[in-house]
């Protein structure tokens, strides 16, 4: 009788452990595709915050030069003057053309979801073909 109980736990053991082997093996599973991402997210992030950092920079100094500019003319009793370029208007112009065509598109979600998902799967199979070709090296 104690032999046969023994026996139930031991397959009743058997079986909880193969169920939470498998919960196990897909949280792990999720949990590295999302460090995948994240991993891929930084590297796609880096070369553009440096690209910004570079414009904040050049921006910095642009307007350092024009608070310099402004002074003196201050001091000169000079009025500025305000100077539009054509480029601000052909921006202006061009805003409210790219603001016209949003308006007028009607989302797909389910197509932008999908669209989405393969994207990241395409960046996942990406990474692994990295990762494969470092191992091999």
């Amino acid at each position: 009788s104690s032999g046969i109980n023994a026996e139930y736990g031991i397959n009743s053991m058997n079986s909880t452990f193969e169920k939470l082997k498998d919960s196990l093996k897909n949280v792990m599973k999720e949990e590295l595709e999302i460090i995948v991402n994240e991993e891929q997210f930084l590297e796609d992030e880096e070369p553009m915050l440096e690209d910004a950092t570079i414009k904040c920079e050049e921006l910095t100094k642009i307007m350092t030069t024009l608070k310099k500019v402004s002074l003196m003319q201050k001091e000169q009793g000079i009025k500025p003057v305000s100077i539009y370029t054509s480029s601000e208007y052909d921006i202006m112009e061009e805003r409210s053309n790219v603001m016209a065509a949003i308006s007028t598109l009607i989302p797909n979600h389910n197509e932008r979801l999908q669209s989405i998902q393969a994207t990241e799967e395409f960046r996942a199979a990406q990474k692994k073909i990295r990762q494969i070709g470092k191992a091999t090296m």
